[in-house]
């Protein structure tokens, strides 16, 4: 069983992941005691961020509580931290062997919140002086002698909660660099990892009860806007994509041995294969992701159901293809001095640092597709949109550099081993790749011709890849 680290509650997935479906529908029922999904997992503790906040400076430790849930304000960002009074249960007895009935755990909430005995005796429907005897057993077990020093103790407590939550939540996001404010709502994110499993980063995006489906992005993330979310919550996928090594950060590995990363890559997969199914599920391979599919399912058949390859790079495995484009040059390099290939890649990353420079460069390549260019209108129209192109292509510097030496070490010989059924999807305007050398490997490797999207070039993003997945979506059901 994986310990999914900042994912989920291990007690809901324990008896989940056991059944013989695909291990969602029992996880869904009890995260529907929930309101809504949390922000992130601390531990086996949903977290919730709110904006809601105290007027600074907040007078009391705890900024609101229900019969359930607690809000305290955050202690290096605006908000509040909204989370189960079970955590902060179980912050209390951390140290100390700190036992409080129901009413007394009640008691020690409202007045850590700033009401008075008074108020908390009505709110609790009870007699004042109930309450008051309720207070000296809770003097008597937090050892403190008077309110004062009561709302002083529960200050400590929330104030060693609130580091542990900006600690967590601050490694949690350091992994992904600064990409994570690109994501728009709805876009859940994590990092799954157990005792024999190196940590794996996820997105995880459409209903959480929604039929699984496993995306492997290209070696620069695309851009994933609102409309994206829309749509896999429309198809009723719940599409989770692994975040590669060397995608989204700016750690580099030192180990330059293609496959031995792309066996890490596979348990990678692996791991995200197990938090969301234990059946068989299709896999969408995302331009230069398709060696990673293939080698997927030659390592777990049983866990892929199908492939679709989109805009896929097809000249990895040394294919003879008619392909004159900008990667060229590095897959000469590559085959003469690996390192050299690295540098060029480096240099090609720190050079487009400018961002005018980035923009005219990316046009060029793609100068005579319009939907490309097309695209590329959209990601340049704001500074927002700019420095998210800008931050997925230097901080993937190392994604970049193993997903051109697949070019070399991948071969479509071991895709066609495959029993799973594989189709190939590309654009008609796609000027990087060639149809007809795309319409021979598809007819070699899966026994039948591509699927041709009209309006679609090679960028796979935006409206035409979101046309692409309706259009698979429809062959799922055939």
């Amino acid at each position: 069983m994986i310990d999914h680290h900042q994912t989920s509650a291990l007690s809901m997935l324990s008896e989940t992941m056991d059944e013989t479906h695909d291990g969602l529908a029992r996880f869904t029922h009890q995260m529907n005691a929930f309101r809504n999904l949390p922000s992130f997992w601390w531990g086996d503790v949903p977290v919730w961020l709110s904006d809601t906040a105290g007027d600074p400076p907040h007078r009391w430790p705890v900024l609101s509580s229900t019969e359930e849930m607690f809000l305290i304000a955050r202690s290096v960002e605006h908000g509040a931290f909204e989370l189960p009074l079970a955590a902060l249960a179980q912050e209390m007895n951390a140290d100390d062997d700190v036992i409080l009935t129901p009413a007394e755990f009640r008691l020690f909430m409202d007045l850590a919140q700033g009401l008075t005995l008074e108020d908390s005796a009505v709110q609790a429907a009870l007699a004042t002086s109930t309450r008051r005897k309720q207070l000296q057993r809770l003097f008597v077990k937090l050892q403190v002698k008077s309110q004062a020093e009561l709302v002083s103790f529960a200050s400590q407590i929330i104030h060693r909660l609130q580091s542990h939550l900006e600690a967590h939540l601050a490694s949690h996001v350091a992994s992904w660099g600064s990409y994570l404010r690109h994501m728009p709502k709805g876009v859940r994110f994590g990092t799954l990892g157990g005792h024999d499993t190196a940590p794996v980063r996820y997105l995880d995006i459409g209903p959480v009860s929604g039929t699984p489906v496993m995306i492997l992005h290209p070696m620069v993330f695309p851009n994933i806007d609102a409309d994206d979310v829309a749509l896999f919550h429309q198809l009723g996928w719940r599409t989770i994509w692994p975040v590669r090594d060397g995608c989204l950060s700016l750690q580099t590995s030192k180990d330059k041995n293609w496959s031995r990363h792309c066996t890490k890559t596979v348990e990678d997969i692996h791991t995200a294969h197990q938090f969301v199914a234990d059946v068989q599920i299709p896999i969408i391979a995302l331009v230069s992701s398709g060696s990673y599919a293939v080698e997927f399912a030659r390592a777990y058949p049983k866990c892929v159901s199908r492939i679709d390859f989109v805009s896929t790079c097809f000249s990895a495995g040394g294919r003879k293809t008619r392909d004159v484009y900008f990667g060229d040059f590095l897959l000469r390099t590559l085959r003469s001095n690996g390192r050299m290939a690295l540098l060029a890649i480096r240099h090609l990353a720190n050079g487009l640092s400018d961002n005018d420079r980035l923009e005219k460069t990316i046009r060029r390549v793609f100068a005579n597709s319009p939907p490309d260019q097309a695209q590329l209108d959209a990601d340049f129209a704001t500074d927002q949109r700019s420095e998210r192109i800008q931050t997925a292509i230097l901080s993937s510097i190392d994604s970049m550099r193993h997903d051109y030496l697949s070019q070399l070490h991948f071969s479509w010989r071991q895709a066609k081993t495959l029993n799973a059924p594989m189709q190939f999807w590309h654009g008609a305007q796609d000027k990087v790749h060639c149809l007809g050398d795309l319409t021979d490997l598809a007819r070699h490797v899966s026994g039948r011709a591509p699927e041709v999207i009209s309006h679609m070039g090679h960028l796979t993003q935006g409206a035409p890849l979101r046309d692409t997945f309706r259009q698979i979506a429809a062959a799922y059901l055939k």
